[in-house]
């Protein structure tokens, strides 16, 4: 009687999942497969520099241009600040003026009072 050896599932993936020993070809490939993979690799890494480098300049020029927005805010506001200002200073310069002229008017009113007041007080005597 012949027996038959059956061969479990586990087995099979043990003996693929075994390293095997390199013969002399493949380690002799291997330094040029290294030097692909290092040239894929390098350009690879070209690429991701260039995209990196045009993202920065992307981000540099919107941050460029947002600093260029804040400036003209800010150059807006000082500008209003500066009109605010000079609109304040309009107001004071009027609210002096009448001031003034409501002093000249009391002044004149306090005259013309002393001078009734001692036209009757010169009739009464």
């Amino acid at each position: 009687m012949h027996q038959q050896s059956t061969v479990s599932p586990d087995s099979k993936k043990r003996k693929l999942a075994s390293p095997t020993p390199p013969t002399q070809a493949h380690s002799a490939q291997e330094p040029e497969q290294q030097m692909k993979s290092a040239k894929l690799s390098g350009q690879d890494l070209s690429q991701a520099i260039k995209r990196l480098i045009e993202h920065t300049l992307h981000l540099w020029h919107g941050w460029a241009k947002e600093i260029q927005d804040t400036r003209n805010e800010i150059s807006e506001v000082k500008e209003l600040v500066k009109n605010m200002d000079a609109q304040l200073e309009q107001e004071r310069e009027l609210k002096r003026m009448r001031e003034a002229d409501d002093q000249k008017r009391f002044k004149a009113m306090l005259a013309n009072l002393d001078a009734l007041v001692a036209h009757f007080v010169g009739n009464e005597l």
